[in-house]
């Protein structure tokens, strides 16, 4: 208040909320333009900021861009557990927008959000989205990349195909997520189909590969000088060889339950 000049401390208060509506895209319904806008910031007229609902809802905007980046698509599953709160974010969006359509007051949505949101390609109409199709015809994408080229190592810069070779870069990404015990879109009936396919977990050579070899002929050693394989998993000669040959049992085991195994 400026009890020096109320007509004027009103005048700026209607500036404020004529801003509010111009920034929304309700410029039909606000009394400010740009123009207006511009001659008040030319003599450093301060708007409101940003409220922390404002930006916590640019900071989903993105994550859901950097989602898009990686999946090619802004249609985050309804369960997300890599981020539980985007899912629900993305689907309050749309029950915003549903009342916004109906021209009820109770959305919180407005035309500029609606406007950042479609920019970007989000679909405003899918319910209960799930990422089952476009797994599924991904995998037929693959199958065929296979019978043409003879193997699974579609590169992620894909020209022909560029989903689909996002779609295969997240899958080793998944799968490496997954042998971690951290949340992950992929479970072991999809790691078991694309295991059909000879599918390729890792592009480069790992030691894995080395490791693996060495310790089975240290086992084959082993053998030899004892007449079995049955290796202590706390062997003092070759503490490594122990910890290899019990993880082979685990790893085993993993794979008879048609879980994801390294085997």
């Amino acid at each position: 208040k400026y009890p020096t000049n109320m007509k004027l401390s009103a005048w700026v208060k209607h500036q404020k909320a004529q801003y509010k509506l111009f920034k929304e895209g309700n410029e039909s319904e606000s009394q400010l333009t740009a123009d207006r806008v511009e001659q008040l910031e030319n003599i450093g007229f301060l708007w409101p900021l940003p409220t922390k609902l404002d930006k916590k809802w640019s900071y989903r905007l993105q994550e859901l861009v950097k989602f898009k980046e990686e999946h090619g698509h802004c249609r985050v599953p309804d369960k997300f557990p890599i981020n539980p709160q985007l899912a629900t974010w993305v689907s309050t969006q749309r029950v915003q927008f549903r009342l916004f359509k109906e021209g009820k007051k109770a959305s919180m949505i407005t035309p500029a959000r609606i406007e950042a949101l479609t920019k970007i390609g989000f679909d405003w109409g899918r319910e209960g989205c799930s990422d089952l199709v476009d797994w599924e015809v991904r995998y037929e994408e693959l199958s065929q990349y296979k019978e043409e080229h003879g193997h699974c190592r579609v590169p992620r810069a894909y020209k022909e195909n560029q989903q689909l070779g996002n779609w295969v870069h997240t899958q080793r990404k998944q799968y490496k997520l997954l042998m971690e015990e951290k949340p992950s879109l992929i479970n072991a009936e999809r790691v078991a189909a694309l295991g059909r396919l000879g599918f390729s977990w890792s592009l480069r050579p790992t030691p894995d590969k080395v490791d693996w070899d060495l310790r089975l002929a240290e086992l084959v050693e082993f053998k030899k000088e004892h007449g079995n394989l049955l290796v202590p998993r706390k062997y003092q000669k070759n503490a490594q060889l122990g910890t290899w040959v019990q993880t082979q049992r685990e790893q085993y085991k993993l794979l008879k339950n048609g879980l994801p195994s390294h085997m």
